[in-house]
């Protein structure tokens, strides 16, 4: 499947702005596992000398374990970057999801997140959120899951900054629904592709929307590639963000 390869490889290459924010993360999703323990370990960055110090990193943890119908999942990601010796970018969030196979094609789930987005302003977002998860598609090579629930967003912005939101406090009702479909064309070539959709219940129109689109070249058996390009839009930001980002990430993966 050279041409997929390649098509991606443009895609993740256009220019983009700054980093996204993963707003729910829902890791491995779909992916079967026997009982026990799985550890993925990712780490990308970059580093530039001469007119322009710069300096980025990106790591991310996945922690999943697995006893019969209950599956536990850790993630954890951190983000740093500096430049002409001035940190720009610093950026931390942690994820914990419970889920519980209810039947062969239903599961219900239950998790929790924490944030911290110096870019964003955000001194913390916490959420917390539970619903189901459907098993639409299960082919060999084609999966497709939905997702639908109830999130409790809780945001606050930093405080001693010139801004008229500083230190704003929110508490949100949103409702939480994604698709993750993950398609595997030709070994070792894996795509992934999830939309989440988060609207307010009192106010639909405060609404956040994410498209994660990941490519996995697997080149050694627990060694791989993955490239992945995030598109993150917001109606409501605070001062100064803008409501549209997009993000391109080149990470090596190890899993265990």
């Amino acid at each position: 499947m050279p041409f997929i390869v390649l098509f991606f490889l443009v895609l993740c290459l256009l220019p983009t702005k700054a980093h996204a924010q993963v707003v729910n993360v829902l890791p491995v999703l779909g992916q079967e596992s026997e009982d026990g323990f799985q550890l993925e370990l990712a780490g990308g960055g970059s580093y530039l000398t001469g007119n322009i110090p710069f300096l980025t990193f990106r790591g991310n943890l996945l922690m999943r374990y697995r006893k019969e119908s209950h599956i536990i999942t850790s993630s954890s990601a951190v983000e740093f970057g500096r430049g002409s010796g001035e940190p720009f970018l610093n950026r931390q969030t942690s994820h914990l999801r419970y889920q519980y196979e209810l039947a062969d094609e239903l599961v219900a789930e239950a998790y929790g997140q924490l944030t911290n987005d110096r870019v964003w302003r955000l001194k913390i977002r916490a959420l917390t959120g539970a619903g189901l998860r459907f098993d639409l598609v299960e082919k060999e090579k084609v999966e497709l899951f939905g997702g639908l629930g109830y999130m409790l967003e809780h945001e606050r912005l930093s405080t001693g900054e010139d801004f008229g939101d500083s230190g704003l406090r929110r508490l949100n009702h949103r409702l939480g629904s994604y698709f993750i479909l993950n398609w595997k064309p030709d070994d070792p070539i894996a795509l992934q592709q999830t939309l989440y959709f988060q609207p307010r219940v009192d106010a639909p129109l405060d609404l956040r929307l994410l498209s994660l689109s990941t490519l996995a070249v697997r080149f050694k058996e627990n060694l791989s590639l993955n490239l992945s390009l995030q598109i993150l839009y917001n109606t409501w930001t605070p001062e100064t963000i803008l409501p549209l980002d997009t993000t391109t990430l080149y990470q090596i993966s190890w899993s265990l």
